[in-house]
């Protein structure tokens, strides 16, 4: 049955590089090409070919002539090209499939048809797709043929509009809640207006009584960005905004307080996806919730969003109340996670362990009855070590690593005087005019001891070490103790690990590890030393506090 097409208005679009669409699709398909047999490849060159079309649709138009060629193809490669024509682009998917008999060639188009009902049966499909695409293509003024050759494959072309990037934007309805209208370099002008108004929305939320959160987005539509950074303003969100993978990498590198990330999923150089993966790789979902803005409406195209680490997806045009809602949730997620770590900070700095007071204190004690001048030493170091762990506010981020050291040097002293010859300390710091998030180094330096060194008869040496390497700092805390297995190497920080001793980790590594991720970027990194026991490295970004 055939239903009649009818007439159908052209697409107004957007100018759109041909290239990265096709870059997304194939990353969906990447996806369902699970056993890998078929070799898919995007052949058109980045910023080549620049089409005029509407991003939903054109994704719309790539997905199903990708989606016909895998199911009849079982081996071999499908291959995305385009060319330029007089005022058009031609874009063209080979496939090296079964192959359309030649009589069928025109018939593949209409709707509800297949090459034969064997097909229908094993694909699960009925036959709309292709008579879509075709429709599609002739909304945006194009059209769509396909040549065949029954065992070797087909190739499947269409044509769309070509536009220069330098051509003259039509001006969009006034009263369209989103502006789609593209800008590849907005006039300096416009751009200085654009950051004046940034500026003013991040002054105002900033101000506007409590903490205002903080969102980044990243979009390479000019119009986008200054509609997305008016409505959410209108929330007390202070909004920063992007037009590129690499320069919102650049920003985060330097500034990694922002609650939520609002990224689009079709971006030159850099596609969203890529983004949200580079973002990983230094970021949680927890640390920095990511929502990707697509025009695909598949669902295959939300799984690849979620599997780039995105938090949640929003497709395009944006419904207001529904992005208020996803945005209001993802800043609630972080906010909550930070809440949770400034806790856990709060824990730490209070948890003062009863049996090392008891230990301490008995050490104190025995020591009183064979020297006086050492026991007020001992009771110096307990009252520095107590004062020192008490001493930190919940607000405070950052402090003097001397501060630091003194309450290492405190607890290993009263250790030491516990242990005796079995405990040995040194330092080796280069430098020390640094500053650093709260009780960073000490609980590391506490599970040096406790895990490592009286795990052995002989107890060993705990080494502290401090040095500067182009603009880090670099602090390590080595021991030559127990030492852990490869399998405990490899899952220290999950939840559940418990140490050969039968303790947790507790809060302690995974805390600091959350915090140096969240502020830095850099993870603690712990590995076997050349002596047997366990070395860990702590990256801090260095920055010249004298001057």
């Amino acid at each position: 049955m055939n239903r009649s097409s009818g007439s159908a208005s052209p697409c107004t679009g957007v100018l759109l590089d041909i290239q990265g669409v096709a870059e997304i699709v194939i990353e969906v398909f990447q996806f369902l090409n699970k056993n890998g047999e078929i070799r898919i490849k995007n052949r058109i060159p980045p910023g080549a070919f620049l089409v005029q079309a509407d991003e939903q649709r054109l994704m719309q138009i790539l997905y199903n002539l990708m989606d016909n060629a895998l199911k009849f193809t079982d081996r071999g490669s499908v291959i995305i090209e385009a060319a330029q024509l007089d005022d058009s682009i031609s874009v063209t998917v080979t496939d090296t499939g079964r192959g359309i008999p030649q009589e069928q060639l025109e018939s593949i188009f209409r709707d509800y048809e297949q090459v034969n009902e064997a097909d229908s049966l094993e694909t699960g499909g009925l036959g709309l797709g292709l008579a879509i695409t075709r429709k599609l293509v002739e909304l945006h003024g194009g059209k769509i043929t396909v040549s065949s050759t029954l065992g070797r494959g087909s190739s499947f072309t269409f044509t769309l509009p070509a536009r220069q990037a330098d051509a003259a934007v039509k001006e969009e309805p006034e009263d369209r809640q989103l502006l789609l209208r593209p800008v590849q370099s907005p006039p300096e002008a416009v751009d200085e207006e654009w950051k004046y108004r940034t500026t003013l929305v991040t002054h105002s939320t900033g101000q506007a009584g409590p903490y205002a959160p903080r969102i980044l987005i990243v979009d390479d539509d000019y119009a986008n960005l200054k509609a997305l950074t008016n409505l959410l303003s209108l929330e007390n969100y202070t909004i920063s905004s992007m037009g590129s993978g690499n320069d919102a990498l650049a920003l985060l590198a330097e500034d990694r307080d922002f609650d939520l990330c609002i990224i689009d999923v079709m971006m030159p150089g850099m596609s969203g996806l890529e983004l949200c993966r580079r973002i990983r790789q230094t970021y949680t979902p927890l640390d920095l919730p990511i929502l990707m803005a697509t025009a695909g409406q598949q669902l295959h195209f939300n799984e690849a969003a979620f599997r780039a680490g995105a938090n949640d997806f929003i497709h395009k045009p944006y419904a207001w109340s529904d992005l208020k809602g996803r945005v209001n949730t993802l800043v609630q997620l972080r906010r909550s996670v930070s809440d949770r770590l400034s806790s856990e900070i709060a824990m730490l700095r209070a948890q003062i362990k009863p049996h090392f007071l008891y230990n301490a204190i008995n050490t104190i004690i025995w020591m009183s009855t064979r020297n006086n001048e050492k026991t007020r030493h001992l009771l110096y170091d307990l009252s520095h070590f107590l004062r020192g762990s008490f001493d930190f506010s919940n607000q405070e981020t950052a402090i003097p690593f001397e501060k630091e050291l003194e309450l290492i040097e405190a607890y290993l002293s009263l250790e030491q005087a516990r242990f005796g010859k079995r405990l040995n300390a040194q330092y080796n710091i280069e430098v020390s005019e640094f500053s650093l998030p709260p009780l960073i180094v000490q609980p590391i330096v506490e599970n040096a001891v406790r895990h490592g060194l009286m795990e052995r008869i002989d107890g060993g040496t705990v080494i502290l070490s401090t040095r500067q390497e182009g603009n880090s700092i670099l602090i390590t805390v080595a021991d030559n103790g127990k030492g852990m297995s490869d399998e405990q190497l490899s899952s220290w920080m999950n939840e559940g690990y418990r140490s050969p001793h039968g303790e947790g980790t507790g809060i302690g590594l995974r805390n600091i590890n959350r915090r140096l991720l969240t502020q830095f970027g850099y993870p603690l990194v712990i590995s076997r030393g050349s002596n047997g026991g366990i070395e860990v490295l702590i990256t801090i970004p260095w920055k010249d506090e004298v001057s």
